[in-house]
């Protein structure tokens, strides 16, 4: 029974490269940006304040270069990965390199979320609403998550 656990440690580790290798050979993802851009594009659409669509804006400006980074660690972690899986490379490196994808991935998400939240929080709820309209009739293409872009959690001022 000692020696099955370090073999279904191994299998399981296989199994999760392999899965890796099969995702990665259906080409480049899309970019985490469109959320975003579709954002930009229904404040620019939607009938807000100047005020507020200064505010918004200066938030997504502010926000492209952090998710540009995020980006770039996200593809470095990445393109690590595959060179040490075709390099041969030991499965704790592997591993390693696995879990350092998903750190990236989840930080793009985390800071994509965060512009998002900063956004709507210089709306106001009729304003809100009105981006949610946008975002929501545009479906797949830029709605954020699945009831298009959530209200702003934030108190208003």
């Amino acid at each position: 029974m000692r020696h099955r656990i370090p073999i279904f440690i191994a299998a399981a580790l296989g199994a999760a490269v392999a899965a890796r290798a099969d995702q990665n050979a259906a080409g480049a993802h899309p970019p985490m940006g469109m959320p975003l851009r579709g954002l930009e594009r229904c404040l620019a659409g939607a009938d807000i304040s100047t005020e507020a669509r200064g505010n918004a804006q200066a938030a997504l400006t502010a926000g492209k270069d952090v998710l540009k980074a995020d980006g770039a660690a996200m593809k470095a972690a990445h393109e690590k990965m595959q060179t040490d899986i075709a390099d041969g490379a030991d499965k704790s490196v592997v591993g390693q390199d696995a879990i350092d994808a998903t750190a990236a991935r989840t930080k793009l998400q985390t800071d994509a979320r965060t512009i998002h939240d900063q956004v709507f929080a210089a709306l106001s709820p009729d304003e809100q609403s009105a981006v949610n309209t946008c975002m929501a009739s545009h479906g797949g293409h830029w709605k954020r998550g699945h009831g298009g872009a959530p209200p702003s959690t934030a108190p208003s001022n």
